[in-house]
């Protein structure tokens, strides 16, 4: 697609389904949110890709079971600064995406409400087009990219806002960056996932309680592969 190799893993369509339906969902309703759902990621990907290609690596993409990844095709080795360029770009590309779908709502008269703030984070309303899958999807779309593009920028490794806040303490202290980064991406984790867990999510509790599990193991392993050190 555009000159970049892409490949969708079939446990992909299987995992968004899961995260976009319910027991009212119809066969309709499950459809269009999977084309927002893979719409969105491929978005989100292609962010990386542009990223990487700008510092003159070709690469590929890959949509997996929980989300999808951008892998480079050379030997070029990221510093923390390029790492953070190539981290951001994706949930940068989402954000254009639902901008541009924003501004084409109020360009069409068609944007009733869009707000940020407390306490519910994002609100945002449109006029409907009269076709019930068309508003279904814009509002998939806008969901996708906004909500989950700030799902992706918390300090939680291997999300882009953990890639972030590792590359981040790496350039004052590339020695015990990553070590830290892990430390504030296990506190995060664990903090979000209760959090949610009030709220009645009992997936965010499973999502971010593996997250948190998978950063403490890499934590427990750094320790025992340098012991006596940090790195």
């Amino acid at each position: 697609l555009l000159g970049t190799p892409v490949r969708v893993h079939p446990f992909f369509w299987l995992i968004m389904l899961l995260l976009g339906s319910s027991a009212d969902t119809t066969a309709q309703e499950a459809l269009v949110w999977l084309v927002a759902a893979f719409v969105s990621i491929l978005v989100h990907e292609f962010g990386h890709v542009l990223a990487i290609n700008y510092y003159g690596s070709p690469a590929h993409i890959v949509l997996h079971g929980f989300g999808g990844l951008a892998i480079q095709d050379s030997n070029w080795r990221r510093d923390p600064k390029s790492q953070i360029v190539i981290s951001l770009a994706g949930p940068a590309a989402g954000f254009l995406l639902a901008g541009v779908i924003l501004i084409g709502l109020k360009l069409g008269g068609q944007l009733a409400e869009f707000r940020l703030g407390l306490p519910n984070l994002i609100n945002f309303q449109f006029f409907t087009f009269g076709k019930p899958y068309v508003d279904l999807l814009i509002g998939d779309l806008l969901y996708a990219n906004i909500y989950w593009g700030l799902l992706n920028l918390l300090p939680i490794y291997p999300l882009d806002g953990g890639q972030t806040a590792a590359s981040v303490f790496q350039l004052y202290d590339y020695r015990d960056g990553l070590r830290k980064a892990l430390m504030l991406s296990i506190g995060t984790a664990v903090l979000i996932g209760v959090y949610g867990l009030t709220q009645g999510w009992q997936f965010s509790l499973f999502f971010f309680g593996y997250l948190a599990y998978q950063n403490y193991m890499t934590l427990q392993q750094l320790d025992g592969r340098y012991p006596g050190s940090r790195y």
